[in-house]
């Protein structure tokens, strides 16, 4: 009786034994599937990469679907990839998801239109513009957002308080949509130019500690008018000839660096 009491009562410790084994390995199997669901299954926990937030606008989405004609070949592209073609701006080499810090304010002394969209605007392609400098701020850089301003000398100003970045080690993409107050030559309309504008270059800094924009550039595209209701491209050009909807130009800074500049 005691040899047989004892040997249930090894056959029971076995057993309590490996429940608690198999309870152990079948938590870590649960444990392991639902890591694995997190990730693939349930969009809600997924792993979010910088610039991929919901809150993030891609340039394509502001660019939408429109497509522009080039004067030169006569064909249509579109918008976006008009404004990231390599060799009007650098929006390809400097796009990554871990943009260098752009806050400052950057003055294009001598800059030029390299591209235009518009067939009357042909003869200003590579000449230098001589009457005002660009200068452009960015401002309250935080998760790959800032805001922006820029201004010409006697001309009209941009704002965006929406700004969204990306880039790789010194080199960046900035892209937004501003609305900009406009008036004719004669000054008898007022109306809003809705704009998408994108900035690349390449923070640079000299032995001293002073800083400039390295191969800066900018672009922007005229996506509507707003004057009072959205004019056609056609109703535009009465308004703005050489700034009609649907008009695309390319400016580039011609000493190679825009300084930072400060109030």
């Amino acid at each position: 009786m005691f040899i047989f009491a004892d040997s249930k009562k090894s056959v029971n410790h076995k057993y309590q034994h490996m429940k608690k084994n198999l309870l152990t390995v079948s938590l870590a199997i649960v444990g392991l599937a639902f890591g694995v669901a997190s990730c693939t299954s349930n969009e809600n926990t997924t792993i979010v990469y910088p610039g991929s937030e919901s809150y993030f606008k891609p340039l394509e989405t502001l660019c939408g679907n429109d497509t522009v004609q080039d004067p030169s070949t006569g064909m249509y592209t579109t918008v976006f990839k008009a404004l990231t073609n390599n060799t009007l701006i650098d929006y390809d080499k400097n796009i990554g998801i871990f943009p260098p810090c752009i806050e400052g304010s950057w003055k294009m002394d001598k800059y030029c239109c390299k591209y235009s969209t518009d067939i009357d605007d042909q003869v200003f392609v590579d000449q230098e513009i001589p009457y005002a400098a660009r200068t452009t701020t960015f401002s309250n850089q935080h998760n790959r957002l800032l805001t922006y301003y820029s201004s010409k000398q006697g001309n009209s100003t941009q704002l965006s308080d929406t700004v969204y970045v990306m880039g790789k080690e010194n080199k960046f993409a900035a892209w937004c949509e501003v609305k900009v107050d406009a008036t004719d030559t004669e000054g008898r309309y007022n109306w809003k130019n809705i704009m998408v504008c994108l900035y690349t270059g390449e923070v640079y800094t000299d032995n001293d500690g002073n800083r400039s924009m390295k191969d800066l550039k900018f672009a922007f595209y005229i996506r509507e008018m707003d004057f009072g209701y959205t004019l056609s491209h056609e109703d535009s050009t009465y308004l703005s000839s050489l700034n009609a909807v649907g008009t695309l130009k390319v400016y580039w800074e011609t000493d190679g660096y825009a300084d930072e500049v400060f109030d």
